[in-house]
């Protein structure tokens, strides 16, 4: 008798912690995730003292490297800058290992970029658009770089532009896919000038 109550008893037990698991896994999915967003976008804004925005919708698909995309990213250029944006996103789509994340490594298995546009400018004094004007961390508060094992890019630009050195630089760039099942390469193809001259 004690057996078949011990039994009973782990069963329930069983039948309880399951049906949690699945509806907070329920909840999970049906999240609606754009207050997420918003959020990161206002961290991002105050930490860079540039407008940082995302217009379009954030979706996590849960798994062991959830799937995360995120829509119509923008990034406002230097101040000094005839160019409104410093970078210009339709979509990030990316996949994030769990269990090393949980041992402290943010790896990446599969990272997308689709139509990436980057503006890198310089202005007459020499300045830098990439640079923040905000006071560096600590270095033993920095951390390491994420690792990224497959990049792909779609129908990206790079522009860099340098007043002082007479530079002007526009580059596209695009993942192709490799043939007869070879590795993918990225593309890069560049015209302009450079230092005055033709490139």
């Amino acid at each position: 008798m004690q057996i078949r109550k011990k039994m009973t008893i782990v069963k329930r037990v069983g039948i309880v912690s399951i049906t949690l698991i699945l509806l907070v896994s329920l909840l999970i999915s049906l999240m609606n995730w754009n207050w997420v967003r918003d959020f990161a976008a206002q961290q991002i804004s105050e930490i860079t003292d540039r407008k940082f925005t995302i217009n379009g919708e954030l979706n996590v698909n849960w798994s062991l490297t959830p799937h995360i995309s995120v829509e119509q990213i923008q990034f406002e250029n230097a101040a000094w800058s005839k160019h409104q944006n410093m970078l210009e996103l339709a979509a990030l789509d990316l996949r994030i290992d769990l269990i090393k994340l949980l041992k402290g490594r943010v790896v990446l298995p599969e990272v997308t970029l689709t139509k990436p546009h980057i503006l890198l400018e310089k202005s007459s004094e020499g300045v830098p658009n990439w640079e923040i004007q905000k006071d560096e961390a600590d270095p033993e508060d920095r951390t390491d770089f994420p690792v990224i094992e497959r990049l792909r890019i779609e129908d990206g630009s790079l522009g860099y532009l340098d007043v002082s050195t007479d530079t002007e630089l526009i580059a596209t760039f695009a993942t192709i896919k490799g043939q007869a099942g070879g590795e993918e390469t990225t593309e890069l193809k560049a015209k302009g000038k450079l230092n005055g001259r033709p490139l």
